[in-house]
């Protein structure tokens, strides 16, 4: 009996191995099909980037190609006949009227009035010539009168003055520039990151023939002109007179900044009569920039709404309109 229950356990332990052994081998099977898919998995995707390296590879070399051809180009133009005599032409050019030389400002002088004569017509060109000889000549060779103190730039934080390399743009604005970040100082922000020097006048003027000058950021200046009165943008006009007073101030600036070439972007309506002026005078373009619906505002007066409509209903020659209900 006791050897019939020893062979009965050995059966038992026998099929427990021969079921462990299979499940054993069971999982086996499941591993490799596993791994065997990770790796044809991992391999194409190796592949993948292979071809990838090798596209990017085949692109660098067109770009290096490519590179090469236009360095070729260059190469042969500046070996041209041509270059030579343009670079011997822009030589002779720096010898006569070198950077910054009064040679220079009369040679731009001279295209400028070309271009003047050709839009304005003769009318504005005489009338332009005092203003550009009174830029031109040194100073010591201009006349002033006797016992009188010269106006002058006042420096409120005083920086290096950057040259010119696009149109530079004259801002008449609605709001001072630490009102309120708003459409003007948007408008200027991106214009002087786009390369413009860009000049924000004040919305109020001093009471002397000074101009005050405040570095806002980089090719962007607050400039208060002066005026021979109290002046409220909203609710005053300016007469002639204090045009005259304003062009004067604006004459500082051109020649302190070199301004050559400018737009001039009204925002109000008051600004209009100094706008033109100084359109006639240097040829300046005309933007107007209407940002609001200026009879909604009880500081305006009738006035300022009958030049915005005036404005509005006649685009003078030279100028463009911006406006609009924003």
């Amino acid at each position: 009996m006791q050897g019939f229950q020893q062979a009965a356990d050995q059966l038992e332990n026998s099929r427990t191995i021969e079921a462990i052994s299979y499940r054993a081998s069971q999982k086996e099977a499941e591993l490799k099909a596993m791994f065997a898919e990770r790796e044809s998995f991992l391999q194409s995707r190796l592949a993948e980037k292979d071809q990838f390296i090798l596209s990017i590879q085949g692109e660098l070399s067109k770009q290096r190609q490519t590179a090469q051809a236009a360095l070729a180009r260059v190469a042969e133009f500046e070996a041209s006949r041509l270059f030579q005599l343009a670079r011997l032409v822009w030589r002779v050019r720096l010898a006569v009227a070198p950077h910054g030389s009064f040679q220079e400002r009369a040679m731009q002088l001279s295209f400028r009035s070309v271009r003047v004569l050709r839009r304005e017509g003769l009318g504005a060109f005489l009338r332009a010539i005092p203003r550009k000889i009174r830029k031109v000549l040194p100073a010591s060779q201009q006349i002033s009168a006797p016992h009188e103190t010269p106006a002058q730039i006042l420096w409120q934080t005083p920086s290096e003055i950057p040259i010119a390399s696009k149109v530079d743009i004259v801002i008449f604005p609605i709001i001072d520039w630490d009102f309120r970040f708003q459409r003007p100082q948007q408008i200027a922000t991106q214009l002087a990151a786009n390369g413009h020097r860009v000049f924000y006048i004040q919305a109020v003027l001093r009471h002397d023939k000074n101009v005050s000058v405040r570095t806002i950021r980089e090719n962007i200046f607050e400039c208060q002109l002066p005026s021979i009165k109290p002046l409220s943008i909203y609710m005053d006009t300016l007469d002639k007179a204090s045009v005259d007073v304003i062009l004067d101030g604006m004459r500082l600036l051109e020649e302190y900044f070199n301004i050559q070439e400018a737009v001039s972007l009204v925002d109000l309506p008051f600004w209009g009569p100094a706008a033109l002026a100084l359109r006639v005078r240097n040829g300046w373009k005309v933007v107007y920039d209407c940002m609001d619906l200026h009879k909604g505002f009880s500081t305006n007066q009738s006035t300022m709404l009958e030049k915005r409509a005036r404005a509005q209903r006649k685009k003078r020659p030279g100028a463009g309109d911006l406006s609009g209900f924003i």
